[in-house]
């Protein structure tokens, strides 16, 4: 895992990004997962549980306790009634052992490991005979100002693409891997028809997804001004008017791909 993911980040800073994509993505997601098949008797993983709020809602919506798979677990509650916690790291080719599950899933997980196709062919391994593999990658490159006339939106332009570019080079992570992912599955065995992608107008007034902008904007930035590709300046200025929310953008467009054993 990359030396600058956001979860090297101090713990507070680190849960209030994971209570941001919470607040941004788990509706979607929690659609998606009934779509898959959640329900009774559903035996469930999570992998990169954060925490917790999409291991615990497969705990309930399934009545059996989930497993939640983090390499980072502290912000997971050891002893919850819905999950059970276990830490490890899945590109290992027996991470899981032999466990076989009827739903899995992962969401911003692929776009930071060096091959995303040997996970999803671990995780596809894991699946119960018509089990569900449920994969949510975003596509960085969708992050962007809402209206493309407004004051300021233009430097958001430059800033966000030049730093998400600044980012991807540097190895931290594959800013458009969401649309790959039904080819992905495919070349594992599974049924990938379907995939859906959703993106939000962020919600500023909440402090949770705030955070999760301004830390987000942090992180690519420093990689555009290491590479000398953006200026001190005109970062400060996106922050501010981010801070000062003068300025609407929209989310990274979330795919979420389902894919199905037979």
């Amino acid at each position: 895992m990359p030396q600058d993911y956001f979860a090297a980040k101090t713990g507070d800073e680190e849960r209030q990004r994971i209570a941001g994509l919470e607040a941004v993505y788990d509706a979607f997601t929690l659609r998606r997962l009934l779509a898959a098949g959640l329900g009774p008797g559903c035996r469930c993983l999570e992998i990169g549980a954060g925490g917790g709020s999409i291991a615990r809602a497969m705990g309930e919506h399934s009545g059996v306790r989930a497993v939640a798979v983090d390499m980072d677990p502290r912000f997971l509650e050891h002893d919850h009634a819905a999950y059970e916690v276990r830490q490890l790291d899945v590109t290992g080719a027996d991470a899981l052992g032999s466990e076989r599950f009827d739903l899995i899933h992962c969401r911003f997980l692929l776009m930071h490991l060096p091959d995303p196709a040997a996970v999803i062919e671990t995780l596809a391994a894991r699946l119960s005979p018509g089990g569900a593999l449920v994969v949510e990658e975003p596509d960085m490159l969708g992050w962007r100002p809402a209206d493309p006339n407004a004051d300021g939106s233009a430097l958001a332009s430059h800033v966000l693409g030049t730093a998400l570019r600044a980012v991807e080079a540097a190895g931290v992570w594959q800013n458009a891997i969401g649309p790959r992912v039904p080819a992905l599955m495919q070349h594992a065995g599974l049924d990938a028809s379907d995939c859906e992608g959703s993106c939000w107008i962020m919600e500023t007034e909440r402090p949770e997804v705030m955070a999760l902008m301004l830390q987000s904007l942090e992180l690519i930035a420093s990689h555009g001004l290491a590479a000398g590709a953006l200026h001190e300046t005109e970062v400060r200025e996106l922050h501010e008017r981010i801070a000062a929310r003068s300025l609407a953008l929209v989310s990274p467009t979330l795919f979420s791909s389902i894919g199905l054993r037979r």
